[in-house]
């Protein structure tokens, strides 16, 4: 899996102050499976192209090309590639935790996973 990373400020739409804002593109190697996993902030995960599968929330969701899903901070999840799988990850607040949450894993695959 590779990662482009992009990060921006938005406005908040009721202090008018900003709040972080970080965007990344992954891609996913069929068969990759995460550990199940909770994060500090929230998390829009959206397919660009493939078939991604998450357990969230007591339910599995498949994800397929133009789909989205919103995993909400402290939510437990994880996430099974069906296919080859591009995704646009975008992360509320700072994003830090995803990273250093998964560069934490045993599993040497683990520090491809942002979800």
């Amino acid at each position: 899996m590779s990662h482009n990373h992009a990060s921006s400020k938005q406005p908040s739409p009721s202090s008018g102050s900003q709040s972080p804002v970080s965007a990344t593109m992954l891609e996913v190697a069929k068969g990759s499976v995460t550990q199940a996993q909770r994060h500090d902030t929230e998390c829009i995960v959206i397919v660009l192209e493939g078939a991604w599968r998450f357990r969230l929330e007591g339910r599995l969701v498949t994800l397929r090309q133009d789909e989205m899903l919103r995993i909400p901070a402290h939510a437990e999840h994880w996430a099974e590639a069906l296919a080859d799988t591009i995704a646009l990850k975008i992360v509320s607040g700072s994003g830090e935790g995803f990273q250093n949450a998964a560069h934490r894993r045993d599993d040497p695959d683990q520090y491809l996973w942002g979800v």
